[in-house]
């Protein structure tokens, strides 16, 4: 790959497997149900793990889209159009 940008796109693909794989995990070890702090701790590092391997693999698309000079949908409804 001659153009740098790819290593900004692997970083991301790998930020997102690593999130993913995260959330993967906390998944299998459930505990959501748990009273209190403990259930709440369980759901939102589960929430925030999924949320950060989506962003991660949101951004590596963009980046490819930048690479190849295309425009990114904008919008809600953009992926719909």
């Amino acid at each position: 790959m001659s153009d740098a940008r790819w290593t900004d796109v692997d970083k991301d693909i790998d930020y997102a497997l690593m999130h993913l794989g995260m959330a993967i995990r906390l998944f299998e070890a459930a505990g959501f149900d748990a009273p209190d702090l403990d259930g709440y701790r369980n759901s939102s590092a589960f929430m925030h793990a999924m949320g950060a391997g989506y962003t991660s693999v949101e951004n590596a698309l963009l980046r490819v889209l930048d690479i190849l000079g295309e425009t990114p949908p904008s919008g809600d409804g953009a992926a719909s159009q």
